[in-house]
């Protein structure tokens, strides 16, 4: 394997090359997090509006307890729970479309070869090695077909 630290495009001729893309690993956890606890949310809300009370008494002077609110108000607490799932999940989204936004970027000033320089049956094949470690080499489109279906598979 070719190490792309030369100041030139890779060309077909340096593959298999190995590349450093860098800003491309940005965590997803605020998406995560918020998805977390919108689960939460929504169990507690689901429990509660399965097997809470069928009333709540309370003193109307010194108001619900924590307990009680949540007994009162399971529904709102469900729908409440699943917009911050749906949140969460285009939080996660958007990030990741950054991600390979940045990925893109980067490959096209890092590499230059045009679709005619690409052998018949063969394709680019880009595989993450962890971190910003990339190996960029040519695979033939069959072998691709046949990862996919044992993926799928397995």
């Amino acid at each position: 394997m070719s190490e792309t630290s030369f100041n030139r495009p890779i060309t077909i001729d340096d593959l298999p090359a190995t590349l450093q893309l860098n800003g491309t690993d940005a965590s997803t956890w605020p998406g995560t997090a918020l998805v977390i606890v919108g689960v939460i949310m929504l169990l507690l809300g689901g429990v509660t509006l399965l097997t809470g009370p069928d009333y709540i008494s309370y003193n109307p002077a010194v108001g619900m307890t924590f307990e009680q609110m949540i007994q009162a108000y399971p529904g709102p607490i469900v729908s409440v729970g699943l917009l911050i799932i749906v949140a969460g999940q285009a939080v996660s989204g958007s990030i990741s479309k950054g991600n390979a936004e940045a990925l893109a970027e980067q490959l096209a000033s890092r590499v230059s070869i045009p679709d005619e320089d690409i052998p018949e049956g063969y394709q680019l094949h880009l595989e993450g090695h962890g971190g910003p470690h990339y190996t960029l080499r040519l695979v033939a489109i069959e072998e691709l077909t046949e990862r996919v279906s044992e993926s799928e598979q397995g």
